[in-house]
């Protein structure tokens, strides 16, 4: 586990695009930050190596297909937790409040 992780599944993204694809393959987002103006942090819960392979498709390969309705319903998904972020600090889902909880 890496030290500073609430959980060990905790993954952070700052590319909003990423971050809809992520979500457009089914993760949810677990927080929303933006600690910076201009920056955003999502927090994912998957596991380090699926996570390598998500990020290694989205960047690196010319044939990653998506739908592509549903990816733009991702990225503005994804801008509507951005937004909140930056008017309010930050989202936290039910789900990472209660594995906080837990710690």
């Amino acid at each position: 586990m890496t030290s500073g992780k609430i959980h060990r599944d905790a993954q952070t993204v700052t590319d909003p695009e990423l971050a809809a694809f992520i979500v457009y393959l089914g993760h949810e987002i677990q927080k929303c930050t933006n600690p910076e103006r201009g920056l955003t942090i999502f927090t994912f819960l998957i596991p380090a190596f699926d996570f390598d392979i998500l990020r290694e498709e989205f960047y690196r390969s010319d044939e990653t297909a998506v739908c592509i309705k549903a990816y733009v319903n991702a990225l503005k998904s994804v801008r509507l937790f951005q937004n909140q972020a930056k008017n309010i600090g930050e989202y936290i889902s039910p789900n990472w409040r209660r594995i906080i909880a837990a710690k």
